[in-house]
């Protein structure tokens, strides 16, 4: 589980961004899943959300019994988490004819100062905005325009007859999380072996500052999403654990 985010209070008019994200089953054929079943597909998916808020800079604020709210310090952060969340989502397979789908809106808060217990205006509209979507979707207040970047306001089209616009989540080109600093660690190396390790075959991979030697004292090199692989690639198209070579 996230930390739950916990604003500056010296900065409570910074003006964040909150995302509230509900997950909503879509029955096929007028039947409904048993509820065990239906708890562990929500579950799922929650975690794969939990994961995007700390790939791109949110911080969970609370969670509901199906979704969550969370707060993210621009814009931009909060859009291109939001269609990731849909992309995560969206490759989870589906159980017999039933959709699991996901509805998120995004609103900027009126104070970010959301505590456990209370909800702002910003929270009251962002829950409202998606719940009022018709299926799974992202939608984005009209107020939040100006704040994003180029990319992401192309990718939006106005809904009719309301001030918010509509993400096209899957029509938007993939977008890097913000990178995550890792430290340079050296692999190991047996002690003694130094001479002949630096004579022996050896296959030596680099990524900006860190170098990484492959050779018989570290056979096994990994490459992924998650920054504790040996080699983290943060793009939404590298899976997690992506190879180990």
């Amino acid at each position: 589980m996230l930390k739950s985010f916990e604003p500056d209070p010296g900065s409570l008019n910074s003006g964040w961004c909150l995302l509230y994200a509900t997950i909503f089953e879509v029955p096929g054929l007028g039947r409904q899943l048993d509820p065990a079943l239906l708890g562990k597909l929500v579950h799922r998916r929650l975690v794969r959300l939990e994961r995007v808020l700390d790939a791109h800079g949110g911080r969970q604020i609370r969670e509901t019994a199906s979704g969550l709210l969370a707060g993210f310090a621009s814009a931009d952060d909060a859009v291109v988490a939001a269609c990731e969340m849909q992309r995560r989502c969206a490759v989870v397979p589906q159980v017999a004819d039933t959709q699991i789908a996901l509805k998120i809106g995004i609103h900027p808060s009126d104070s970010a100062a959301t505590l456990p217990g209370e909800a702002d205006a910003g929270e009251l509209a962002a829950i409202e905005m998606a719940m009022a979507l018709d299926g799974s979707g992202v939608v984005v207040a009209e107020t939040m325009l100006g704040s994003l970047s180029d990319t992401l306001r192309n990718a939006m089209r106005p809904v009719s007859g309301t001030a918010v616009h509509r993400v096209d989540w899957d029509a938007m080109p993939l977008l890097p999380a913000r990178p995550v600093d890792k430290p340079v660690v050296p692999l190991p190396v047996a002690q003694g072996k130094a001479r002949s390790d630096a004579k022996s075959p050896a296959l030596i991979l680099r990524q900006g500052k860190t170098r990484l030697r492959f050779n018989a004292e570290h056979p096994s090199i990994t490459v992924g999403r998650e920054p504790d692989n040996d080699v983290s690639v943060p793009l939404g198209q590298v899976s997690r654990r992506h190879c180990r070579i």
